[in-house]
């Protein structure tokens, strides 16, 4: 089944001129990796929409094997995630991949054989885009159609704050005006399955000084042209401000990269946003590209948006 960690992102934290992950159930800074990334989307399905208490949710728990000799070379086993009950026994086991990783038969049996010592009711393994539940008895597990969870609190809610998307580092921390709601409303859309342009996490070996680039965006294809990807983010800089990035690929190759200051664009200063391609900057206004309605109808006119922008790509890639 579709993995309700789809729906959600982790939390990131800016230190040391560096944007890193966040768990934010033990409180440390991680290492920004794939499992690492669908680990804490999952603790936000779990904690957010399902309404499991953070203190009951533990993350790489020592699992410990009375069968096994005492060969401290071997590398020690840790459960992704473990969910306890009111009496604070362990009543979920989640096990967390990669997305790139397929789930098969040995994922399920390496979950198994952390069970073995957990002994949890129910099993759960994901790659953040797919999830297998298993209910465990005491002689057999059985595979469920559906998550044995129940999501108490509507992804609308949960996204209706700006800390929301703030703390994810899709919005900046500096926000003046009646900015705050219009980028809270322009995210809750954008994110939200009325648009149905893949969301992918992108890393790149270029970086700006103000503005990292690795994030999740959302990938739109040219009707016109074949050969052209556009990719849209959000990004909270390392200046605090919010800035909407798109990445022109043509032929397999990023070609041009849009930054725009939102702040700057919604407080109508002629040359908000910055170009670059082949290691030339040059400043332009967005809307010269995109019709004015988008300050005031963002949801309306993002759908079209591809479309205007390649104009950009076309005059510049």
């Amino acid at each position: 089944m579709n993995s309700r960690a789809a729906q959600h992102f982790p939390t990131v934290v800016h230190l040391n001129g560096e944007r890193v992950l966040w768990n934010r159930l033990e409180k440390k800074p991680l290492e920004n990796r794939p499992e690492e990334r669908v680990r804490l989307r999952f603790i936000d399905y779990l904690n957010l929409e399902c309404g499991w208490p953070a203190s009951r949710i533990a993350s790489e728990v020592a699992v410990s094997n009375q069968k096994a000799n005492h060969d401290f070379r071997k590398k020690k086993r840790r459960a992704d995630l473990i969910c306890y009950n009111t009496q604070l026994q362990p009543e979920i086991l989640i096990e967390c991949k990669a997305e790139s990783v397929k789930l098969d038969t040995r994922t399920a049996a390496q979950a198994a054989r952390y069970n073995h010592e957990l002994g949890t009711r129910t099993i759960c393994i994901t790659n953040g885009l797919t999830d297998f539940w298993y209910s465990v008895s005491d002689k057999s597990i059985t595979r469920l159609d559906s998550p044995p969870l129940t999501s108490n609190n509507r992804l609308d809610d949960i996204r209706s704050e700006l800390k929301y998307w703030q703390d994810r580092g899709f919005a900046g921390k500096v926000i003046n005006g009646n900015m705050a709601e219009w980028l809270t409303g322009l995210l809750a859309f954008f994110w939200s399955d009325h648009l149905t342009w893949v969301r992918r996490y992108l890393t790149f070996p270029q970086q700006l000084s103000y503005l990292q680039f690795n994030q999740y965006y959302r990938i739109a294809h040219s009707d016109e042209y074949d050969s052209l990807k556009t990719a849209f983010g959000f990004l909270c800089g390392l200046d605090r401000k919010s800035y909407l990035t798109v990445i022109f690929n043509r032929d397999g190759e990023n070609r041009v990269v849009l930054v725009c200051d939102l702040e700057k664009l919604l407080t109508g200063m002629p040359l908000e946003s910055s170009l670059y391609t082949s290691g030339a900057e040059k400043k332009l206004n967005l809307l010269d590209f995109i019709p004015d309605e988008f300050l005031d109808y963002p949801e309306k006119v993002f759908t079209e948006l591809p479309g205007y922008l390649n104009n950009i790509m076309l005059k510049y890639g």
